[in-house]
Formats: structure tokens, sequence, C-alpha cells
């Protein structure tokens, strides 16, 4: 499997690094399990930057330090920045992108990278933590049964790993 996670690290997801940190790094521990697997781990905000290319290891919250990727959030630039590592993919059965976000932000720009992720045959998991309505313009770039809204990141979390669940 070769999974790309786009992780919201903007100020307004500030109270729930802690917690974003354990989701990924259940996910990514799983993910190790199987020597096979490769992943990307971007965190973004105003910008968007790659952490993990590759290999997977766990992340901690110097992490979102190192990827300098600003208080605000960008959802283009989260995108642009995961079309890098979509490409000669074709010896993994199993391509899946998860996108978790708390934030809003223009979609206006996605549909051609989304469009491209999925000619290479990608599912995108759109995952929004918060009032649904406000990532609702996200579904059109979901793949199908792939959209997922919660206020309760208790319900975020178990969606997430059921993501991933059928190869545990």
């Amino acid at each position: 499997t070769f999974s790309i996670l786009i992780l919201d690290v903007s100020g307004s997801m500030k109270k729930k690094y802690e917690d974003l940190f354990n989701l990924a790094n259940k996910i990514i521990s799983k993910q190790m399990i199987n020597k096979e697997n490769e992943g990307v781990v971007i965190l973004f905000g105003d910008y968007a930057k790659a952490i993990i290319n590759g290999q997977y290891r766990l992340l901690t919250l110097a992490d979102i330090q190192i990827a300098e990727v600003g208080g605000g959030t960008d959802f283009y630039k989260a995108f642009k920045e995961a079309k890098k590592y979509i490409n000669n993919k074709n010896e993994f059965m199993n391509k899946r992108i998860l996108f978790l976000t708390d934030g809003i932000s223009s979609s206006s720009r996605l549909k051609p990278i989304c469009d491209r992720m999925t000619k290479e045959n990608f599912q995108i998991n759109i995952v929004g933590f918060g009032n649904s309505s406000r990532f609702e313009h996200l579904r059109q770039f979901s793949s199908p049964k792939c959209f997922f809204t919660s206020q309760n990141f208790k319900e975020i979390e178990t969606i997430c790993q059921n993501i991933f669940a059928a190869e545990y």
C-alpha cells in the first residue's frame, strides 16, 4: 500500500495537535508492520511540506516547527504538494490519500489535481473536523463513499482508522 496523509496543522488545530499526531502515529505504526508499505506525510497550513517520504517513521510534535508551514489554511498548496508523490506508484495495489482538516479554504483550483490523483488510481478520502456544512464543497473531490465529517475528534479517529482497516 502507498498512502499519502495530508494533515492540517494550522493555528485552529493547535489544541488538537497531540490528538492528531497520536492518530497519525497509530496509522503509521500499523503501516510499518508490512515493510512493503510506503507513504508520504504532508503537514499543511499556509504552505505544505512533506516530512516523511518513503519509509515510515513516527511523527513528533517537533515536526510542526521543522515543517514551517504557517498558521493559515491553504488546501491548494496541500494537494499540490501531494501531487508531487503520485507518479510511478503502479507497483502498489492500494493507493490512498487521507486529507484531514478543520479549516476553510478555497477549493476552486483542486479539480485538476484531484482528477490527476484519481487517474493514477488513488482513493481520495476527505475528512472534515467540524461542522459538516463548512466542508461540503470538498465532497466533489473525494472518491465515492470517501467523504466524512464529524465535530467529535474520537469519531474522526475511528473514521481514519477504518479507512486503513482493510490491511490490518
